[in-house]
């Protein structure tokens, strides 16, 4: 038998529908799967008849002691009709016999406008609701595994920071990984052709030692230039390696420098100074020795130390 409080009636009838109907559920001590409409329809259906009654009574303002009792008939009189398949002229018959047992509980002016509504909605469609709960039909509900990603950890609004000062350090992370992906790759290339180099000289010295009593001049001579070459051609090489990294640290570090940086983050700081050249190499700054600014001296010292 449906019996709640009064007080839950009225928690239920101030709720939206489906609301309602779910705590009116939990009231009646039913399980979720006694009302879902995928698995139990029957179930669904008569959690609706029941809300319907308790909402229409608790609509035309009836003391909420006779909603309570107007959702106990409700129950008893589905119980005893279509529940149990029984004919519309039988279930006539069964409501005439049940009502007068609720005069007691509820005015007979309230009972009469809850007769109509009865009749006006649940015995209209009597049939169809015969047929729903006396002709079994199997469940068809379609089961599937779904992998949920949890979402990570929010970090609390002190830690947050504008989308634009993210969207530079993730660019700079960006570009910093880069860099470091890039000098790494010409670091091993040098450093394989420094190797390769030594091995080179070792094999070279090793032949001359096996055959140094043997040599002539001229294959003295020709041996000496076939090392030199070996030796110009791996150093040019790692050079032209040493060029480049120069060349790439330089890009990367204009690069970073010519990002708009956010005005919130201030000034960058000064991790890393910028690529220099060398003193050796570094141009001569503007002296008496010329109207250029560059002194015969320090041509001949500069030329110098290209050659070297």
């Amino acid at each position: 038998m449906a019996t709640i409080t009064a007080q839950q009636a009225k928690e239920a009838a101030k709720l939206a529908k489906s609301d309602g109907k779910i705590y009116l559920a939990k009231c009646l001590q039913w399980n979720s799967s006694d009302y879902d409409v995928e698995i139990n329809m029957r179930g669904a259906i008569h959690l609706d008849y029941l809300y319907d009654s308790l909402e229409f009574a608790a609509t035309k303002g009836f003391p909420w002691r006779q909603v309570c009792a107007v959702l106990e008939l409700a129950e008893e009189f589905i119980n005893k009709t279509v529940q149990n398949g029984v004919d519309i002229n039988q279930a006539i018959a069964i409501y005439k016999l049940i009502v007068p047992n609720y005069l007691d509980r509820i005015a007979e002016k309230n009972l009469k406008i809850y007769t109509d509504y009865v009749f006006s909605t649940f015995m209209s469609h009597y049939k169809l609701y015969l047929y729903v709960f006396t002709r079994p039909r199997e469940p068809q509900v379609s089961e599937c595994n779904l992998e949920v990603d949890i979402p990570p950890e929010v970090l609390s609004l002190k830690e947050g920071k504008p989308e634009r000062i993210w969207e530079y350090e993730q660019k700079m992370t960006a570009l910093e990984e880069e860099e470091t992906t890039r000098l790494d790759v010409l670091k091993a290339q040098r450093e394989s052709l420094l190797e390769e180099q030594v091995t080179v000289e070792e094999a070279v010295l090793e032949k001359v030692e096996d055959k140094s009593a043997l040599l002539q001049q001229e294959d003295l001579t020709q041996l000496i230039q076939a090392i030199a070459e070996e030796q110009v051609s791996h150093t040019e090489k790692i050079l032209q390696i040493k060029l480049e990294e120069r060349n790439e640290d330089l890009d990367y570090y204009l690069q970073k420098t010519s990002m708009p940086r956010p005005p919130e983050l201030g000034p960058p700081p000064r991790t890393k100074d910028p690529p220099r050249y060398s003193a050796k190499s570094k141009p001569p700054t503007r002296g008496t020795g010329s109207k250029t600014g560059m002194s015969a001296k320090s041509m001949k010292s500069g030329k110098a130390s290209v050659i070297r």
